[in-house]
């Protein structure tokens, strides 16, 4: 089969671009950065003359591989910088941490596709509390509602995300937010 055609990375781009972003953030802790880190993956992807026949959980790891690995090269570049002024020791990413803020990513960008979903109060109310980490009575207070309207609305916003994304990302989802 042939190369990935520009239609086709379109498509890549348009269903990734947003959690590779969240990923390439959590690594360099910079917007404009993390925006330049995903385009250049993308680049990569294209120069890579991955095939039309590579699956795409192939073509995701790949572009996260490629994240990851022009994060920790732009993250030595500057460490390098800081040595020659500071003389700070450099350190290398574990695996693991990697694994968590790839989890992060992964979970974050499926919450934000399924909270689209819902109603507009419900998603509101989510998104102050569980993005912004608002409690309660302060959403009740913004928004000028009852605690209790908040409450309801945070569980039914729950009740329609189970049934909107995966058992295993709900879960997966819950124990994030728990953290």
């Amino acid at each position: 089969m042939g190369n990935l055609s520009n239609d086709e990375i379109k498509i890549y781009f348009d269903l990734n671009y947003h959690r590779l972003f969240l990923f390439a953030k959590s690594l360099v802790n910079d917007t404009e950065i993390a925006h330049d880190l995903v385009q250049d993956s993308f680049i990569v992807l294209i120069r890579a003359n991955m095939k039309t026949s590579d699956a795409p959980p192939v073509i995701k790891s790949f572009l996260y591989t490629t994240v990851r690995n022009l994060a920790s090269k732009n993250i030595r570049k500057q460490k390098s910088a800081q040595l020659f002024f500071r003389k700070e020791k450099t350190e290398e990413w574990e695996d693991a941490a990697v694994f968590e803020k790839l989890f992060q990513a992964e979970v974050i960008a499926e919450l934000y596709l399924a909270l689209e979903s819902l109603p507009p109060g419900c998603k509101q109310i989510c998104k102050l509390g569980y993005l912004e980490g608002l409690k309660n009575q302060e959403i009740a207070d913004m928004l000028g509602v009852s605690i209790n309207t908040v409450k309801t609305q945070k569980k039914r916003a729950l009740q329609l995300l189970r049934d909107k994304i995966s058992p295993q990302a709900f879960a997966l989802l819950c124990i994030y937010l728990c953290h």
